[in-house]
């Protein structure tokens, strides 16, 4: 078994509807719709170069949850976590790290970020 990678995630969100576009259009994602149990979910696979697979859920809740975690998506150079900043603004939402600072314990630049209905989730580089 080669590295731990994180498989699943789950993201508490207001309404699919609202954010769905702002993370098609900032990371590039396929979201796929999703309806179980009459909770709608927002469906997201991302396959690395290894073939290694996770799945990830934007997942609607009525109320925001008192507490949550932070999701932090990686970008895999410099150019494509400043590009992945740059989009950010232009679909509404908020870089609340800037300028983007250095992790101290993993040694990688991140940010943290609000999505177009104030999810906050982070960008690493790794």
């Amino acid at each position: 078994m080669g590295r731990n990678v994180i498989a699943w995630f789950e993201m508490p969100i207001r309404r699919l509807s609202e954010v769905k576009a702002f993370y098609e259009n900032v990371f590039g994602f396929n979201i796929v719709e999703k309806c179980v149990d009459g909770r709608t979910f927002g469906t997201i696979q991302i396959r690395t170069p290894n073939g290694i697979d996770s799945c990830g859920v934007l997942a609607e809740y009525p109320e925001p949850l008192p507490c949550s975690s932070i999701q932090y998506f990686q970008a895999s150079t410099k150019l494509q976590f400043d590009d992945i900043l740059s989009k950010v603004p232009k679909n509404g939402g908020v870089i609340i790290t800037m300028p983007p600072r250095n992790h101290p314990i993993l040694n990688s630049e991140f940010a943290i970020c609000e999505d177009n209905k104030k999810n906050k989730f982070g960008v690493i580089i790794n």
